[in-house]
């Protein structure tokens, strides 16, 4: 479990980023912003896009389609490898919804679901000395173990559902400003998260992460 922060941090540098950049200079845009945005109860979800993922098993809807960044990282001490896929999606009021998946490629190394989870979120919570955790509850996502929790800090709102898939953690992540934060948003975009595979028989907390071969 020691070395789970090693790519915790490296999310987390990404989420930062892409926070910094929108919340932290309103003059630059992840995405270009092309016409003004719509309230929430006019929208009504009506013109967000089913984004089918080219190269994961997945498809959710977005407000617009993503961009796509994918990259192969090695533990400097572990030697680990593991493959992080990030699509990032940003409305036109400046909220980001984030699909990231971290797959982990060493079958040998074990980890518990549910310590995995919760490390995830307590290394999200100290990345910032000004996060606070509003909420927090394990259960189960589609058949996987899962943790939902919210983190709040003086720029934005992180609300995240986090899951386990095989060798696959996924994080379904919503970071807004105070002024444009919406819970019905969050549970919209993770209801409509869909794997295209038939959902696995929900985790023993007791279970080895990833599964022995």
């Amino acid at each position: 479990m020691s070395r789970i922060p090693f790519f915790l941090v490296i999310l987390f540098v990404v989420i930062a980023g892409l926070m910094a950049w929108r919340f932290g200079k309103e003059s630059y845009k992840i995405l270009p912003v092309e016409s003004p945005a719509t309230a929430l109860h006019e929208e009504k979800f009506e013109t967000w896009h089913e984004f089918n993922a080219p190269s994961s098993n997945f498809k959710a809807k977005l407000p617009i389609l993503p961009q796509h960044a994918t990259e192969r990282l090695t533990d400097p001490k572990t030697k680990n490898v593991r493959d992080y896929d990030m699509y990032v999606s940003e409305k036109e009021n400046g909220t980001i919804f984030m699909i990231s998946l971290i797959t982990f490629l060493d079958k040998s190394s074990t980890y518990n679901p549910d310590m995995l989870l919760t490390n995830i979120m307590n290394d999200m919570v100290a990345a910032n000395a000004n996060n606070k955790l509003k909420y927090q509850k394990m259960g189960s996502y589609q058949g996987h173990r899962s943790l939902d929790f919210s983190i709040e800090n003086d720029q934005a709102t992180i609300d995240v559902n986090a899951f386990i898939v095989d060798s696959t953690l996924y994080l379904l992540t919503m970071i807004s400003k105070a002024e444009h934060h919406n819970p019905e948003e969050f549970k919209y975009f993770i209801n409509s998260f869909e794997l295209k595979t038939k959902p696995a028989p929900a985790i023993n907390p007791e279970a080895t992460f990833p599964p022995q071969k």
